[in-house]
């Protein structure tokens, strides 16, 4: 199937405007004592809110707290003691939220057995109980894997990604899988990123978003210290990625790492992207929309 892109980028300034945003009051989501870094949040039945968040050191975690209509309660702990989730400004849990069920993928390194591990924890009763921990993915310890996502189709079946490196980083990879049970299985991890040019950029976070079955992946990549973004896209519920794309043309080549990426929102029909890049000496911020005429929604 081809695909068609439309993109249109605009710039950020700072401008001063008459309406003013009005905020809730501020309300804690956990104490101290669970850090609650790199917070994530979605919409249980689309008007409770569910916040899963990590702690780093001492004891790394993954935690899960829900609004109960008063406050948020006391978290849930959702990674087994004896793994090192992955924790980091950029680094954590993933949630998503389909009618009552709440899906959790986070990375995690085992100190039982030294392997690297995608690790999905899930709720299909609106966060009252939880699963045990499932194995996205497994590699030996010689292997990093950071950054997953996960969106969930109209059927109820995952799809999730991550980044896959060596320990040295001279090879990185954007890996696909998904499953055809409601997340307690896996297809074998795919490499996706072949699709387009350079290496996976091995420290910035990726985006993944779906409209029905079209599933699309955004990541910043590494091609000789390039560090453009791009992407791939699939059009059968993330089973087969036929099509790689390029999303930005700053042309920006920085031989240190950035430390950012990229954030889409998919609407019918259409995916819109925010992303930030230094190709001139300065921080610019830019957005940009991507429309797919042979999507059906």
């Amino acid at each position: 199937m081809r695909l068609i892109i439309f993109l249109s980028f605009f710039f950020f300034t700072a401008e001063i405007f008459p309406q003013s945003l009005n905020f809730w009051p501020v309300i804690d989501v956990c104490t101290s004592t669970y850090q609650g870094n790199r917070p994530k949040i979605a919409l249980l039945n689309e008007t409770t809110p569910v916040v899963t968040f990590c702690r780093t050191n001492p004891d790394p975690a993954v935690f899960v707290s829900q609004w109960n209509g008063t406050d948020f309660g006391t978290p849930v702990r959702i990674s087994p003691t004896g793994t090192m989730p992955e924790a980091s400004i950029v680094n954590g849990p993933e949630v998503e939220i389909q009618g009552n069920t709440i899906m959790i993928v986070y990375a995690s390194h085992c100190m039982a057995d030294t392997t690297a591990n995608i690790y999905l924890v899930k709720s299909i009763d609106g966060g009252i109980s939880w699963s045990d921990t499932i194995n996205v993915a497994k590699y030996p310890d010689s292997i990093n894997v950071e950054y997953p996502d996960i969106v969930i189709l109209p059927s109820g079946n995952p799809v999730i990604n991550f980044m896959h490196a060596s320990n040295s980083y001279d090879s990185t990879q954007m890996m696909t899988c998904f499953s055809s049970d409601a997340g307690n299985t896996f297809s074998t991890p795919q490499n996706v990123s072949s699709l387009n040019p350079g290496m996976v950029c091995e420290c910035c976070p990726n985006s993944l978003v779906n409209n029905g079955d079209t599933v699309i992946l955004a990541y910043r990549i590494n091609d000789n210290n390039l560090r453009d973004f791009y992407g791939v896209v699939s059009f059968d519920g993330g089973q087969t990625f036929t099509n790689g794309f390029r999303i930005d043309n700053s042309g920006w080549n920085n031989p240190v790492c950035p430390t950012n990426g990229i954030d889409l929102l998919a609407v019918p029909g259409q995916v819109f992207a925010a992303f930030p890049t230094t190709s001139g000496s300065y921080v610019q911020l830019k957005t940009g929309s991507l429309t797919f005429p042979s999507m059906t929604i």
